[in-house]
């Protein structure tokens, strides 16, 4: 599937902070249904490639994605052997070889609270017209610790878990 193909790299290597988000229809339905039924936590985690995230409940997708009131809209494609579920990205695979970093966060197992910011959709330039991507953005300030910590540089993107997406053969239907 197209969006199979490209998921990884958008969510590692986009700037998100230099997209315009727009709203998400459905936005206060999910901050509801995060506050009486998802913890805002997850345990910080590393696969053996150095990719580290905040592991948090897989929730996050399966219960938050159909409540995005537009049409069309699929879960990611995070499940399944090699895939991390939902998650908040810290630090991509590249940094922590780069950094060498690989096996040596202290804080790996540790748990991360973060507070909820907005959902927000974005189209990044970088893929095909159309393509969407439904966002949860969170506060977390020890991820941004965590970064400093290592010497890295501060996150080029807004901490987010990403709980939809809309592919452009989608929105043509």
């Amino acid at each position: 599937m197209f969006l199979s193909k490209w998921l990884c790299t958008f969510v590692l290597l986009v700037n998100l902070t230099s997209l315009s988000g727009t709203p998400v229809p459905g936005c206060s339905e999910i901050f509801r249904y995060i506050e009486k039924h998802l913890p805002c936590q997850g345990t910080l985690e590393q696969d053996a490639q150095g990719f580290t995230y905040v592991n948090v409940s897989d929730d996050y997708i399966h219960c938050l994605y159909p409540l995005i009131q537009e049409s069309n809209i699929e879960p990611p494609l995070y499940f399944g052997p090699g895939l991390h579920g939902a998650h908040i990205t810290v630090l991509t695979a590249e940094e922590a070889k780069e950094h060498d970093l690989i096996g040596h966060i202290s804080e790996v197992g540790t748990k991360v609270c973060f507070k909820l910011v907005e959902c927000s959709a974005v189209e990044p330039p970088s893929m095909p017209k159309g393509t969407t991507f439904y966002l949860l953005v969170v506060n977390a300030p020890i991820l941004d610790q965590l970064r400093k910590k290592y010497h890295l540089d501060p996150a080029k993107y807004k901490f987010h878990i990403t709980i939809g997406t809309r592919s452009p053969t989608a929105t043509a239907a």
